[in-house]
């Protein structure tokens, strides 16, 4: 055991800084087989000198940690230095913050309404002032076919209908044209025809329209409301009730006036 004699505000900083070298066997000769004493200093300090000075690495520390505070600095470590960010925070908190930053932004961007977002369905009018199959009524009710399903056409709503009468040849420049317009309102299309047209207008559907859905009229009510003998298209409010009708279209047919009436009808 070795006597140290310091003043008194500097013995524990000496002490808890330094250590005895250990022996290739990890032993402190100077340590070991010595019993813990108590030094009585003048000014009535008590130091206590353990029999392993590898005890004292805690209190170390913790007096590293006290004299960065007082000289304005930041505590720091023997091991493991943690990453900070430019405001003090830890890297993995702000690596977590950037990723719920960006996936609250993803969900934003997805839900935000665009301009190619349409109108929503709403309960079907009751109060209507004309006839079914004109403008100011309802559709008329009758069942189509989408696919496998029967539907009401009631229930396609909003939507723009599209009529085309068979042995049409410029039809596929008409659905295109329609389809263009249609698509920048965000509004579904659908084509609608006798069971024997079927196949043209699926066959229309997948080659111009894309996206446009074929509906099967069965009973014909809805062909021979709306077209029979030219391409023709209804615009179908939220509400069910027809907003317009354009008769004898082409290519160059523009729809715009229709369509802003559509969205208008079916938002306000």
């Amino acid at each position: 055991m070795r006597r140290i004699a310091c003043p008194p505000d500097t013995c524990l900083s000496i002490l808890t800084l330094v250590a005895a070298a250990p022996d290739p066997s990890g032993h402190h000769d100077d340590l070991d087989g010595a019993p813990s004493t108590w030094v009585d200093w003048p000014d009535g300090y008590a130091v206590v000198v353990p029999d392993d000075a590898r005890t004292l690495e805690a209190d170390r520390l913790a007096y590293l940690r006290e004299l960065a505070v007082a000289e304005g600095g930041r505590p720091h470590h023997r091991h493991g230095r943690r990453r900070l960010g430019p405001r003090g925070l830890p890297a993995p908190v702000l690596i977590a913050g950037v990723l719920v930053l960006m996936l609250v932004g993803s969900l934003m961007t997805l839900l935000e309404p665009r301009p190619g977002d349409g109108p929503l369905p709403r309960p079907l009018a009751t109060a209507v002032s004309q006839d079914p199959g004109q403008v100011g009524g309802l559709i008329p009710d009758v069942t189509v076919s989408v696919g496998s399903l029967e539907v009401l056409a009631r229930a396609i709503r909003p939507a723009v209908l599209l009529f085309v009468p068979p042995g049409c040849t410029d039809c596929a420049d008409v659905v295109s044209s329609v389809v263009l317009q249609v698509r920048s309102r965000g509004l579904p299309l659908v084509l609608v025809g006798p069971p024997a047209q079927e196949r043209t207008l699926l066959q229309l559907a997948s080659k111009v329209a894309g996206e446009a859905t074929v509906a099967v009229d069965h009973s014909s009510r809805l062909v021979q409301a709306f077209g029979q003998e030219a391409p023709s298209v209804t615009f179908v409010a939220a509400d069910g009730t027809v907003t317009a009708i354009e008769r004898r279209i082409s290519p160059s047919t523009g729809l715009d006036p229709d369509l802003r009436a559509l969205v208008r009808a079916s938002t306000s």
